[in-house]
């Protein structure tokens, strides 16, 4: 994983474990994380809004997310897929994407745990 990636998730995790200091390490993270990183075998999905590479807008990657129902998830970003790709949506900066997508990682890593090591698990996140 490159520094550039590394470091915005280093920052994104202590934004996680500031808001949510029971997740702070002593907890099972640290062993399902070890040295600190992911292997490059797993590596995480960087998607801006789970569906968005950030170096590249004109390709989109729908039905990614693991979640209770797929169908609706996968069509609401069907949706958002097509207001990208017309142009109705506008994306932000690289920066602030990655910064983004840094937090959605962090934040899935330390819920999921090592089960979601790609970045891309839900399931209670969805739940009323």
């Amino acid at each position: 994983m490159s520094n550039k990636w590394n470091d915005l998730i280093q920052a994104a995790d202590e934004s996680v474990l500031n808001e949510l200091p029971l997740l702070r390490p002593g907890s099972q993270v640290e062993e399902n994380t070890s040295s600190g990183g992911v292997a490059e075998s797993a590596l995480p999905l960087r998607l801006w809004k789970s569906t968005v590479p950030v170096e590249d807008s004109s390709i989109l990657f729908v039905g990614k997310l693991m979640l209770g129902n797929h169908f609706r998830a996968a069509e609401v970003q069907a949706l958002y897929a097509c207001a990208v790709l017309d142009d109705v949506v506008s994306l932000l900066s690289s920066s602030v994407m990655e910064v983004g997508i840094a937090e959605k990682l962090a934040w899935c890593r330390r819920r999921y745990l090592k089960k979601v090591l790609r970045g891309n698990w839900y399931y209670f996140d969805t739940l009323p």
